[in-house]
């Protein structure tokens, strides 16, 4: 049993044409094959390997195989099912003037360029007209003057602004306010002339102190004030700004570090403890390996760098191509990883095929009870698992389901001789279960097919 990757690790000239006489030699022999017939067997896409030579008569060409296109012939469609299929839609309309989108949606067999082709390019509406005697119906569109009112005065705008803060506990942001607010953005911006106007003149009346930063609406006051209010939401110990952002918190780290220095500090200034992000930690290869094998195992096939992401995997697209060079090097590492570990239990010594009927060792206490000593741990190792579900092309030996043909299926390792009976944790009484089948299963002792 091999593992071999989905694609290879280098695309140069020999590579790929090395790919190319592999797929011939194994599938197609002496005959071309089509692009899309090619696709399906090789670990080089066909667009690759016309990128490389040119054509794709010119890659057929550079292994000794001569490429001729056969050109496909299309039936002339006649005029009379263009009309017949026309007053078909023309029915399911009520008679009325109906669009290319609704002919589509209901059924349409011809695309509309191809009918206003046959009818002399006319429009659409022309060739309705013309074909079917219907008209589209012109819209008439009323429009209603909204009754000029009196614009808010001053106090009113800023009556409203400080409705709006004191909802969030805490100055907000352009567009929060936006959100929240009644009266429209541009009704501030021409009163007080812009959005910072605004709040400088609340904070005045409020007796606080706005010092605005150069090129910030953000000051060093009012940071703390919305930390303290997020923070109070925190559960943890520790608080994080992954924690700030996720409780609602809308500043960047950036505004952090140029007041503050750095979100240590800015978490010191409130008195809340910091803490370091998990993102952090560093995973050693086995952990990359098992954390690959998992998607692999709920999938049923090899996944991709965006199906880890989407499968909850606690390793960034960026931590696999930093520690692996690319995605498809950690494919390739993973592989040889199970490949070796794979070779190197096959020249151990098998267990004996007598375990099936006897275990490695029984001791009688009394006449009725018999203790049973195993050789092999109940859990299968991550390696000796993906053995199993490799040697079964991960579907289930009872019902046939797989992940990669239907998601959401679980598959277990199943022991086809219990392990609380005689059976031991090795490759040849192991099998593939869905979750259905292991619990119908249970501890039963099925007849081999």
């Amino acid at each position: 049993m091999t593992f071999e990757p989905s694609r290879l690790v280098s695309y140069d000239g020999d590579a790929v044409l090395a790919e190319i006489r592999r797929v011939l030699g194994q599938f197609f022999g002496d005959r071309c094959p089509s692009r899309a017939e090619f696709d399906s067997f090789s670990r080089v896409s066909s667009s690759t390997v016309v990128k490389q030579f040119g054509s794709w008569a010119a890659a057929m060409g550079a292994v000794g195989i001569e490429y001729v296109r056969k050109k496909p012939t299309k039936p002339r469609i006649d005029t009379a099912d263009l009309v017949a299929d026309l007053k078909r839609i023309l029915r399911m309309a009520g008679g009325r003037y109906f669009s290319t989108d609704f002919y589509l949606k209901n059924g349409g067999q011809y695309h509309p360029e191809t009918i206003r082709r046959r009818f002399g390019n006319l429009r659409w509406a022309e060739l309705c007209e013309k074909t079917l005697g219907v008209r589209p119906v012109r819209k008439v569109m009323v429009v209603v003057k909204k009754t000029s009112r009196c614009p808010p005065s001053r106090d009113e705008l800023l009556q409203e602004l400080r409705r709006v803060w004191n909802e969030f506990g805490r100055r907000p942001t352009y567009g929060e306010f936006k959100s929240r607010s009644a009266i429209g953005m541009a009704v501030f911006e021409r009163t007080f002339g812009s959005w910072k106007r605004a709040i400088m003149e609340l904070a005045s009346q409020d007796g606080s102190v706005v010092s605005w930063a150069k090129g910030t609406h953000c000051t060093r006051e009012l940071l703390p004030s919305e930390m303290r209010s997020v923070a109070a939401k925190n559960i943890g110990s520790a608080f994080l700004y992954a924690n700030y952002r996720d409780l609602g918190g809308t500043y960047s780290i950036g505004t952090f570090q140029k007041h503050f220095g750095s979100w240590r500090n800015a978490a010191s200034a409130i008195g809340c403890k910091y803490g370091r992000s998990p993102a952090f930690q560093t995973f050693s290869d086995e952990q990359f390996f098992a954390e690959i094998q998992r998607v692999w195992e709920l999938l049923g096939r090899q996944p991709t760098l965006g199906e880890m992401k989407a499968q909850g995997s606690k390793m960034s697209c960026k931590t696999f191509q930093r520690r692996f060079g690319s995605w498809m090097r950690a494919i390739h590492a993973f592989c040889e990883d199970r490949n070796i570990a794979e070779a190197n239990t096959a020249e151990a010594p098998q267990a004996d095929e007598s375990i099936a009927i006897k275990p490695s060792r029984a001791a009688k206490v009394e006449p009725s009870i018999v203790v049973i000593e195993k050789c092999t741990p109940r859990q299968p190792s991550l390696r000796l698992r993906f053995r199993v579900f490799q040697r079964d092309r991960f579907s289930c030996q009872a019902c046939g389901r797989s992940p990669a043909t239907e998601p959401g299926v679980v598959l277990h390792v199943d022991h086809i001789i219990p392990y609380s009976g005689l059976g031991e944790t090795v490759l040849e009484n192991l099998q593939t279960l869905c979750n259905h089948c292991n619990l119908g299963k249970s501890d039963l002792i099925l007849p081999l097919p």
